[in-house]
């Protein structure tokens, strides 16, 4: 629900859905790209790389969250780290 929400443009519904699934299931990794993508699209950059900072410690191969993750450095100007993931 969370991810239909967001591609719907409905980021802060998406995010509060997320929010509560992962309060019940906070293992569920696949809810913290969702929610980081979302939090991605309103501008909480710090809020996103937390998410995607747990995602990529439990699954380092999630290329969502690694592409987020450099979506991220890019977007504050940190293209070196940006680079580091887009690699």
């Amino acid at each position: 629900l969370g991810e239909e929400l967001r591609r719907a443009g409905a980021n802060e519904e998406a995010i509060d859905v997320c929010q509560t699934g992962l309060a019940r299931h906070p293992g569920y990794l696949s809810a913290r790209v969702t929610l980081a993508r979302a939090l991605l699209e309103l501008g909480q950059l710090d809020d996103a790389h937390v998410e995607l900072s747990v995602v990529v410690e439990n699954a380092p191969d999630n290329l969502a969250a690694i592409r987020g993750l450099a979506e991220i450095h890019q977007r504050r100007g940190e293209l070196g780290d940006a680079l580091h993931y887009y690699r």
